[in-house]
């Protein structure tokens, strides 16, 4: 009788277990795919900056062969800047949106997991809280990458302010 017990016990937090472990793999592939797509996010800004630094790079050198037509190409690009600041400006809100619904995602799942463990023997309880802390501190290190990017486009953006400035002078 006491055998039938703990085997109903064992299967019990058998079942738990897998429970959880389904649960951490889900927050551990939505993890890897949120770092994948601030991955793509970051290449596709760069090289979309780049590109326009190089395309303001042209307009400016264009405008000083043609002394003539300097007015009517500066304002293009005056206009070309003020658009890719407004494309920088609403992927940066766009991004930190996505970003703070995918936090409150995985603090929700990391609560849920919280609320569940507490009916779990005490080395079981400390093994997933160790694995929450290393899951609270992807989330901490996902916010510090996007810290950078954000000031990667300010300081673009502050590029781009000295490049009109400079076209503007000329």
């Amino acid at each position: 009788m006491a055998n039938d017990r703990n085997k109903s016990r064992l299967h019990d937090h058998e079942v738990r277990l897998e429970a959880l472990d389904q649960s951490l793999a889900e927050v551990v592939s939505k993890n890897q795919t949120l770092t994948a797509s601030l991955d793509k996010v970051e290449e596709s800004l760069t090289s979309k900056v780049d590109a326009l630094k190089s395309s303001l790079a042209q307009d400016i050198a264009a405008q000083g062969k043609r002394l003539d037509s300097q007015q009517s190409a500066l304002e293009k690009v005056q206009t070309s800047v003020a658009s890719v600041d407004e494309q920088i400006d609403s992927r940066l809100k766009r991004f930190q949106r996505e970003q703070s619904l995918t936090i409150d995602g995985l603090e929700g799942r990391i609560s849920s997991l919280e609320k569940t463990t507490q009916a779990l023997s005490g080395g079981e309880i400390e093994s997933i809280r160790s694995e929450l802390a290393r899951l609270k501190q992807t989330v901490l290190s996902i916010d510090a990458s996007r810290s950078q990017l954000t000031s990667r486009l300010v300081r673009l953006s502050e590029e781009v302010s000295q490049l009109r400035a400079q076209a503007a002078s000329q």
